[in-house]
């Protein structure tokens, strides 16, 4: 059907104008859905600012099928790396991890493992047990458990995240609370923010005024966080 036996052929029937556009078009997507890189951009008879034509619609889909094939590979390298390092300290799953998180007997390396393979696996389920970590104030497992929350990306329980900023917790988890509400972008936590950033709401929330920049920068505590930092 598109008269090529292996990527590489695929690629030349792309790049090639002599070859028929119906051809170059199933070539494209070939290149995009089992090449390494998907379709080059760089050839004759398709502009590169050009997104309408045939070609061009060929191209950028398979433009985005090669994105989408890298990102699944090295999601897929990611959860087999984290499976690894979590053995490696004799964790066999991630139920057990989750149970470790909460067991403040167990050794500080094996909570602070089992923390940061639950936010690089992006375990929904862990949530609960990462931010009861992260309330006990030790500074290194608070910290890890704000980073794995932010990488989990689950907004879910945020309101407890809340009341441990305005609770008396100690430092470290009233900090690291506030930098995972900053990073999860949670406008239901605007008041414990900076109270100059309230009036830039309506321009994208909370970051609105600084972007992306760290809160560690820009986050002071308000009123509402009862205990000033």
């Amino acid at each position: 059907m598109i008269g090529a036996t292996d990527v590489a052929a695929a690629r030349a029937l792309w790049k090639s104008s002599e070859t028929p556009v119906h051809q170059r078009c199933l070539a494209a997507r070939a290149n995009g859905l089992l090449g390494k890189h998907g379709p080059s951009w760089l050839v004759e008879g398709v502009p590169m600012e050009d997104h309408e034509s045939p070609l061009a619609r060929a191209r950028d889909q398979g433009t985005r099928d090669a994105e989408r094939r890298r990102s699944a590979e090295r999601r897929a390298h990611e959860i087999e790396e984290a499976t690894a390092r979590m053995r490696n300290f004799g964790i066999e799953s991630v139920a057990e991890a989750m149970i470790i998180v909460q067991k403040r007997s167990e050794r500080a390396e094996r909570r602070e493992a089992a923390v940061a393979t639950l936010g690089e696996l992006r375990c929904r389920e862990a949530v609960g047990p990462l931010i009861e970590a992260l309330r006990e104030g030790q500074q290194q497992l608070s910290g890890m458990s704000m980073t794995a929350l932010t990488a989990i990306g689950s907004r879910r329980h945020a309101r407890r995240l809340m009341d441990i900023v305005r609770g008396a917790y100690p430092l470290p988890a009233r900090q690291e609370a506030l930098y995972t509400l900053w990073h999860l972008r949670e406008l239901r936590a605007e008041s414990l923010f900076h109270p100059g950033l309230r009036r830039h709401r309506k321009r994208g929330g909370v970051h609105a005024r600084h972007g992306d920049r760290s809160p560690r920068q820009h986050v002071v505590a308000s009123p509402d966080a009862k205990g000033a930092f």
